[in-house]
């Protein structure tokens, strides 16, 4: 959910970015919980707004110590390799960038709202090969890391080299299990399939329109603040 208060030139933040304050005087995308990684996809949409924009690290940061503890146990060290719906918001918006030629931030913006309405009627079997794709491009990125990592782990110890292994088998074997006919799966876990796919056209689709009606939003906030 949101977090955070609308003030003065401040944009509303996550609970992950308790810390960050934008200046929205000039047009921003929304700031949109998307499970995990909604700070990313508003990095992404930022950039797709103004491709033109440049970027500066501090040379400090504020460590994010999550509450409770996260669980570092052997039960948690799945490798993953399987896509889900809620990153391919970020997917979506990389690809659609290419195909932006406006300059205007709201005309930008409008094109990726008009790009996730499309995504939202695509056909399921469209959506289908989409879910593929990304996985099995997830799967073969994260396995050449591993590989990578192995093949240079000679004088590490053993445990670190019996882990790489452990990672580099499980990825080899989501590769194997790359068939047609698998099954969409991801967010909301215990949904998949058709039903999955009509749940996140839906989403899709309402993410697009909402961020074509973003400009009047914010001119409605600005408006209240005043």
């Amino acid at each position: 959910a949101w977090q955070g208060r609308w003030l003065p030139h401040i944009a509303p933040v996550s609970n992950m970015s308790g810390a960050t304050g934008l200046d929205n005087r000039r047009l921003l995308p929304p700031y949109f919980p998307v499970l995990r990684g909604e700070d990313k996809l508003f990095g992404h949409m930022l950039s797709y707004l103004y491709s033109d924009v440049a970027v500066l690290d501090y040379p400090w940061a504020v460590p994010h110590l999550p509450i409770p503890e996260r669980d570092r146990s052997a039960n948690a060290t799945g490798f993953g390799g399987s896509a889900n719906f809620p990153w391919f918001f970020v997917k979506w918006v990389s690809l659609s960038k290419a195909t932006c030629h406006s300059h205007a931030p709201e005309d930008r913006l409008r094109h990726l709202g008009e790009a996730f309405m499309d995504l939202g009627q695509s056909a399921r079997r469209d959506i289908e090969e989409l879910y593929r794709d990304e996985r099995m491009q997830d799967c073969t990125e994260r396995l050449a890391r591993l590989k990578q990592q192995l093949a240079e782990a000679h004088d590490t110890p053993a445990n670190w080299q019996a882990f790489l292994q452990a990672g580099v088998a499980e990825l080899e074997r989501n590769l194997e299990a790359q068939t047609e006919g698998l099954p969409v799966k991801g967010f909301p876990a215990g949904v998949e399939g058709d039903e999955l796919v009509n749940l996140w056209k839906g989403r899709w689709r309402a993410f697009g329109e909402a961020l074509i009606a973003w400009p009047e939003v914010m001119e409605a906030a600005r408006t209240l603040e005043a």
